[in-house]
């Protein structure tokens, strides 16, 4: 009787200890995906570096904030103007 007792909490302990395991395996992964994620937005975003975002604020016609993003091309300039989004 005290053999299947101490079998019993040895099992336990094994099932307890793989599912700590695959929940820091599926932390990893989830982890893993938003950081590589984040990465992949954020060059497409900016076509590889080639267009720099600014974040624009402004008041709107009732005076609540809007908000949007302006897509400037790399070499856009005063003395080389281009097209922004």
């Amino acid at each position: 009787m005290i053999s299947f007792v101490l079998l019993d909490y040895s099992a336990s302990q094994n099932k307890n200890s793989k599912a700590a395991a695959m929940s820091g395996y599926r932390l990893f992964i989830s982890l893993f995906l938003v950081v590589v994620g984040s990465l992949a937005a954020a060059f497409v975003q900016t076509d590889g570096g080639q267009v720099r975002v600014e974040d624009l604020r402004f008041a709107g016609a009732e005076g609540n904030v809007q908000s949007a993003l302006l897509f400037i091309p790399q070499g856009a300039t005063r003395a080389h103007p281009a097209p922004a989004v």
